[in-house]
């Protein structure tokens, strides 16, 4: 129940953001029954909501609904992808011999990364975000933007482009851990919303690698009334009833800007930065560099940075241990020294940088790329 509740809590501070932020129009992309559409309209009645929902079964049992209707959702049978046209939505159909509801709600563009399912493969209408704002003469309106599309980000966040800047909030669901084919991590989510100016401010706790993040503009962290709301929110970080833990969001930064780490020679040194934020509660945190290298893996050590100047503040060593406290940002160097050739391999060569807590549970973790070459 504790979980549950913290989802719904952090639904209700979204709601309530939109009062202070009041976007022109808002998007709710994977709607299902557009319930986030059907609150703004009640509560903003000057906002234009709009609701895509890409299962057209589940488009098909709500498209009357009376909340719908009544409010003037424009409900849409399309999927916000990467492409226009069409794709396949994949719905389970069979999950271990077991008939499976077209009606759920967790069905996608993408087919889920585990064994023993039958899927229906029905062709939808597709479109990217920024193809839809330009046809509907959008391109100039702020909005704010709910995203629980079953781990197709990917698709939903590059088709956009630097659409995203005109994002005021958004809130999305992220995994920590790969549930679907092919899908972006929480880490890469949060990459690339930083691009676009988009900040994580809170998350709940629904599951334990199934998440929503509310992300912010910038900004907007120096409104008075968005930062009493936020405060207010992070008093009771994860929502009644539960236990918080730390979570941490952690940013690479490496010297070319592009996530590859280039040491010169096989015999050579280099670093990188990270920079961090934690989304949950305060807790002791091991910070972990590890080698994901196959052959001949380099030597790494880590130290605490000041975030002004970037110098170490804290003796380099295999791994690093202090508080990080809610709501606190902290930042790290990672220092490389190559034992041997590393050739360009970027899925497999990586410096994963992992945020440990007292128990050995991972709260966080990032990495980059790693060559010689």
């Amino acid at each position: 129940m504790g979980r549950t509740q913290s989802n719904k809590d952090l639904t209700n501070f979204f709601i309530a953001l939109q009062q202070w932020i009041k976007p022109e129009i808002s998007y709710e992309i994977g709607a299902y029954n557009a319930r986030f559409s059907v609150l703004i309209r009640e509560h903003l009645p000057e906002t234009c909501s709009i609701a895509f929902e890409a299962n057209p079964h589940v488009y098909c049992l709500f498209k009357n609904n009376p909340d719908i209707v009544e409010n003037r959702i424009q409900y849409l049978n399309i999927a916000i992808a990467n492409q226009n046209n069409a794709m396949d939505f994949f719905i389970k159909r069979n999950s271990q011999g077991v008939t499976v509801d077209v009606i759920l709600g967790n069905n996608s563009l993408l087919v889920r990364n585990e064994e023993d399912l039958e899927y229906e493969a029905v062709r939808v209408p597709t479109t990217t975000l920024k193809t839809f704002v330009e046809k509907n003469g959008l391109r100039e309106k702020n909005f704010t933007a709910w995203i629980d599309v079953e781990g197709a980000t990917k698709e939903v966040l590059s088709g956009a482009g630097n659409l995203w800047k005109n994002c005021l909030s958004l809130m999305i669901e992220v995994e920590r851990r790969v549930f679907w084919k092919g899908q972006w991590l929480f880490r890469d989510v949060t990459d690339f919303l930083k691009t676009q100016g988009l900040v994580p401010a809170a998350r709940d706790f629904e599951y334990e690698d199934q998440f929503n993040v509310i992300f912010l503009q910038e900004a907007l962290f120096d409104e008075p009334d968005i930062r009493d709301e936020l405060e207010g929110y992070l008093r009771c970080p994860g929502g009644k009833g539960v236990t918080p833990v730390p979570d941490i969001a952690a940013l690479p930064a490496t010297t070319s800007n592009d996530g590859v780490l280039r040491i010169p020679g096989p015999t050579g040194s280099a670093a990188f930065a990270i920079a961090t934020v934690n989304l949950g509660a305060s807790a002791t945190i091991t910070v972990l560099p590890v080698a994901g290298v196959a052959n001949s893996p380099p030597a790494l050590s880590v130290c605490q940075t000041d975030p002004i100047g970037g110098m170490c503040i804290s003796p380099m060593r295999p791994n690093v241990t202090m508080t990080m406290d809610a709501n606190a940002s902290q930042t790290f160097g990672i220092f490389v020294t190559a034992n041997g050739a590393i050739p360009f391999l970027p899925m497999t060569n990586r410096i994963v940088v992992q945020f440990i807590d007292a128990d050995g549970n991972v709260r966080g973790a990032t990495s980059v790329a790693v060559t010689t070459e």
